[in-house]
Order: C-alpha cells, then sequence, then structure tokens
C-alpha cells in the first residue's frame, strides 16, 4: 500500500517538476530507473502525465537523516529536502518523515 502512495506522489511531481536532470553532485533520495512507456502503472495512463519514471527510494539514505540534513529530492529535480525533526515512529511500525 505505501508503494502506491510513494508511486502517485513521485509520478505526480515529476510530472510537475518536469523531466530535466538536475546540476551538481549530492546525495540523492529518489533514483530515475526507467521511462514507462508499456502502460503498466495506471497512474501513468491518467490524463495530462507526459513523463512517467520507474524509481528507487534510498531507504538508507532515508533513515540516515538527522534533523538539519538536507538531500536532493530526485535525479530529475534541483530541490533539496531538509529533515525538520527525527521521524515518528507508529505502533505500525510505519514511520512519518517531515521536510522543509
Amino acid at each position: 500500500m505505501a508503494q502506491c502512495k510513494i508511486w502517485s506522489m513521485v509520478c505526480f511531481l515529476l510530472h510537475i517538476f518536469g523531466s530535466e536532470k538536475a546540476e551538481g553532485a549530492g546525495t540523492i533520495l529518489i533514483r530515475t530507473v526507467n521511462k514507462i512507456t508499456d502502460g503498466s502503472i495506471v497512474q501513468c495512463n491518467q490524463s495530462r502525465i507526459k513523463d512517467c519514471w520507474k524509481v528507487e527510494l534510498n531507504l538508507n539514505q532515508l533513515e540516515s537523516l538527522k534533523p538539519g540534513d538536507s538531500i536532493l529530492f530526485s535525479d530529475q529535480t534541483d530541490f533539496n529536502l531538509k529533515l525538520r525533526q527525527n521521524p515518528t515512529t507508529f505502533s505500525s511500525g510505519s514511520k512519518n518523515y517531515q521536510f522543509l
């Protein structure tokens, strides 16, 4: 279920911010793997979606962030996320990260 939410968000954000590669080096949270062109992901077939990419979340990097650390959102964008506070861990084991 969480993967579906991440896919929807990533498809939406990559559509909004375009698909130009970010300049410069840095730690990247989400890396694009390949462009989806075969219709295999429902969210990629929605109207107004121009490009849709299979992505990998760098979970090790996410979990190693400390409050105040910054990370490049993806290799397709040029903005950083800054971790506001330690993640909240719920009884289910899921975590909530808050970024600026």
